[in-house]
């Protein structure tokens, strides 16, 4: 109900990610995927993914595609016009470090409906958090988005003391009016690196930033 806003979805998780946010809740997706990697105990393939799609035509209107990061997968586009042509409307869940990749899929017959991008820190700030250095690569994605004509919205997940509210102002600089922005509330738990010292903000302090940011930038920012 939450992952394609407005839609009734399902959810595909896919396997590997470049990075490795220490706050990471699928830290059981982020290994590497290798042409010889397999499949692994719980995984499923591609028919039984689109078996089970086509068995909820009409019942369900859309189809979210995250992980990990999809963008890893070379098969993705085809995966995606394979969804469309069962009768849902598509949407991807990307971090943003393949900028390229989402430029040929967004000029493609494939392109998702719309897309969600995870904009998890200040350029500088991500290798720190995420293990790698693609800031940079997450703001050409968003600039990406911006062009293509299609429904997006950036995502934070918000951890302290991490992002602090100057951090925060910070980060909204690089948004435009009008954007939706959903700043969502870090939870510990079964996250990849459980002794960063990271913590969940307050929500009350949450909420009055998400309103600082509709105010005084026309945001449309959120939390979630």
């Amino acid at each position: 109900f939450v992952d394609f806003p407005g839609t009734l979805s399902a959810v595909v998780f896919t396997r590997g990610c470049g990075l490795r946010c220490r706050y990471c809740h699928n830290p059981q997706l982020t290994g590497a995927v290798t042409p010889g990697d397999g499949e692994r105990a719980g995984d499923l393939s591609r028919r039984e993914v689109l078996d089970f799609l086509a068995s909820r035509a009409g019942l369900l209107k859309g189809v979210t595609v995250t992980g990990g990061e999809p963008l890893l997968h070379a098969g993705l586009p085809d995966f995606l016009g394979e969804v469309r042509r069962l009768g849902f409307k598509t949407k991807l869940d990307t971090n943003g470090m393949f900028p390229e990749r989402l430029e040929a899929l967004l000029a493609s017959d494939c392109r998702p409906d719309c897309a969600a991008l995870d904009f998890k820190d200040l350029p500088d700030g991500y290798l720190w958090l995420c293990g790698a250095d693609t800031g940079d690569r997450a703001l050409r994605s968003l600039r990406i988005l911006r062009a293509s004509g299609i429904p997006f919205e950036v995502r934070t997940t918000v951890c302290l003391p991490r992002h602090d509210a100057v951090r925060l102002e910070r980060m909204a600089e690089f948004l435009e009016a009008g954007e939706r922005w959903f700043l969502q509330r870090f939870r510990d738990g079964d996250i990849l690196s459980k002794d960063s010292g990271l913590r969940p903000p307050d929500p009350n302090w949450l909420e009055n930033l998400a309103e600082r940011f509709r105010a005084h930038r026309q945001i449309d920012c959120k939390v979630r």
